[in-house]
């Protein structure tokens, strides 16, 4: 995926609409101290051995209290493709988005630096590795926020959010402790947005979601062979989901998701450096 070009935030979705990524450079409103991070040296096995492919599931898997893991392998199109899916309880969990735009890393990178459950990227970002969206982190806040069009996952103490912004715009809420903007806006009300963007450009993709009972869902597709539509009928037409919101992350080669207790094989990491992600700590 292209990375993006810096344009008017006012003209940003309708040139994302023709293929273009968003936006104009926020206006940082505080300054976010890098992640501390130290490289990992990979080391080769001489004779390695032959990978397992992942297995289908058929339900839920609990990876710790509150925390549940699922991967499906679904058809797109006239393909299939692997679905990675996190589901959490946030009143038994601790959720934060982190944003490091002067050390960015890898969704695995995050993971190996932090030593957190679950990483997965956040909202899209310029190529300075500035959030496009407005970002609330431990209360902090970064860039500005979009203005009719895309949505917002945020939480309040143990609350969590999807608010879609062209019908609830953002104002500034002093018990909002974590935020991320990103578009577009899948899922309203348990229905597919009306009307939604999509040019048919097929690509991996990721997305975040809250479910009838509260619970968050995170989740990737592996391959890019996803259109906008094909994401937004697989996440509404799933009961398993249950999702009543959701919305679309940065996906292409942001996508990433990286979970503690599952094997490798099962996960993705994103195939460029991202400066934002959404963490999940269990134990709350």
């Amino acid at each position: 995926m292209n990375r993006r070009h810096l344009i008017p935030i006012t003209v940003c979705f309708m040139l994302w609409l023709s293929g273009c990524r968003p936006g104009t450079k926020p206006l940082d409103t505080a300054t976010p101290s890098p992640i501390p991070f130290t490289p990992v040296t990979v080391f080769k096995e001489p004779t390695p051995s032959p990978v397992p492919a992942p297995t289908t599931m058929t339900q839920w898997q609990e990876l710790s209290h509150g925390l549940d893991f699922l991967q499906r392998y679904v058809q797109v199109g006239q393909t299939d493709d692997w679905v990675t899916t996190v589901r959490f309880d946030p009143r038994t969990v601790s959720v934060r988005v982190r944003y490091a735009p002067a050390t960015p890393h890898s969704v695995r990178e995050w993971y190996d630096a932090l030593n957190v459950d679950v990483v997965i990227n956040a909202g899209f970002f310029t190529p300075e590795k500035r959030a496009a969206g407005l970002i609330i982190s431990d209360g902090k806040r970064y860039g500005q926020t979009y203005k009719g069009f895309g949505g917002m996952f945020s939480m309040r103490g143990a609350t969590p959010s999807l608010q879609w912004l062209a019908r609830q715009p953002y104002v500034n809420d002093q018990r909002i402790t974590q935020a991320v903007q990103s578009f577009p806006m899948l899922i309203v009300n348990g229905q597919i947005v009306p009307n939604l963007p999509d040019d048919g450009n097929r690509s991996r993709r990721s997305f975040i979601g809250v479910d009838r009972q509260g619970r968050v869902v995170l989740g990737v597709c592996q391959s890019a062979v996803w259109t906008m539509t094909d994401l937004a009928k697989y996440l509404a037409n799933n009961p398993f989901l249950g999702l009543v919101a959701a919305l679309n992350l940065d996906g292409g080669t942001s996508t990433g998701l990286w979970v503690r207790g599952v094997s490798e094989v099962t996960l993705v990491d994103s195939i460029d450096t991202v400066p934002e992600v959404i963490t999940v700590q269990s134990g709350g």
